[in-house]
C-alpha cells in the first residue's frame, strides 16, 4: 500500500496568506514537506504534476509568464478563504 502525502493543503493555505507564490516559494515550501525517499528531480517533478493537477482543476492561475509563473487562487476561491 503506498502512502501519499497531501500537499495541497498547504498550497492553498500559503496562496491565500500570501495572495500569489513564485515557483521558488513553491519549492522551499514543499520539498521539505515530500519523502526523504525520492530525489530531488523527483520531487520537483511531482511539484509540477501538483501545479498542474491544480490549474487544470480550476483552483489556481498562472499571472506570470511560462518561464518565470506566479501562482494564485482563482478569486473565486480566495473570497471564500
Amino acid at each position: 500500500m503506498k502512502l501519499r502525502f497531501n500537499v495541497q493543503p498547504y498550497q492553498a493555505n500559503y496562496l491565500g496568506s500570501f495572495g500569489q507564490a513564485d515557483r521558488a516559494e513553491i519549492n522551499v515550501l514543499l520539498l521539505d514537506k515530500l519523502s526523504d525517499t525520492l530525489s530531488d528531480s523527483e520531487k520537483r517533478n511531482n511539484i509540477s504534476c501538483l501545479l498542474t493537477k491544480l490549474r487544470r482543476r480550476g483552483v489556481i492561475v498562472n499571472t506570470g509568464s511560462d518561464t518565470a509563473p506566479c501562482w494564485k487562487l482563482v478569486e473565486s476561491l480566495k473570497e471564500k478563504h
